[in-house]
């Protein structure tokens, strides 16, 4: 079974180090790979976990669609979006705790 996760934020990332910086700050132990280039992320993105190799299927996605696909299906929005990243991963539990 695959899952996905949408990320909707008024503020784009600028970079991988960015990221990292905040995953850090907020005190968990993930890694992401340094070498990856924030603006050509759509597809598998290698982070490491308590040490431990893992990662998941990170992109941009077009917020406004997204969010239209939301509404559709019953779900509203108070405030639209100007950025969107969606995570999909398996069923593996250290996906799921790298994409949350």
């Amino acid at each position: 079974m695959s899952m996905e996760l949408y990320v909707f934020s008024d503020q784009p990332l600028r970079s991988i180090s960015q990221w990292q910086q905040a995953i850090t700050e907020d005190g968990f132990d993930i890694l992401l790979y340094e070498k990856a280039v924030f603006e050509e992320l759509d597809g598998f993105l290698p982070m490491r976990l308590d040490g431990a190799g893992t990662g998941v299927e990170v992109g941009p996605t077009d917020s406004a669609k997204a969010i239209e696909w939301f509404e559709r299906d019953g779900f509203p929005f108070e405030h639209k979006w100007t950025h969107a990243l969606s995570f999909s991963w398996g069923g593996d539990m250290r996906e799921l705790i790298v994409a949350y």
